[in-house]
């Protein structure tokens, strides 16, 4: 079998590309711009969007709920969000953070 040289392969890349997102197809659908000003859909996603029939248990997962803004635990000064919410999980387990590395241990883990 004939190998494609990159430039072949790049080219069947982007004419597959172009066929899966023509007018019409989730692709197409997914680049449109946001209207912030328009509501979003209500109601379940379509269920046959990739061709996998879904039943009403699938719409629990996370991944259907609608997006929230969560409370941002209180935490340390200069510490980030994610931190603080690793943090409080981590307490909820009785667990908590490592102490900082020592300047040789740093070093021996970053090279």
């Amino acid at each position: 079998m004939r190998s494609l040289t990159l430039s072949r392969r790049i080219a069947w890349w982007l004419a597959g590309l172009f066929v899966m997102t023509g007018p019409g197809t989730v692709a197409s659908r997914a680049t449109e711009p946001v209207n912030e000003s328009s509501p979003a859909p209500v109601g379940p996603p379509d269920p046959l969007v990739y061709g996998i029939p879904l039943e009403e248990s699938h719409y629990q997962h996370w991944a259907f709920q609608p997006i929230s803004q969560p409370q941002i635990p209180q935490g340390e000064p200069g510490t980030s969000a994610i931190d603080r919410f690793l943090l409080t999980e981590l307490q909820s387990r009785g667990l908590g953070f490592n102490p900082p590395a020592s300047a040789r241990h740093w070093l021996r883990r970053v090279t």
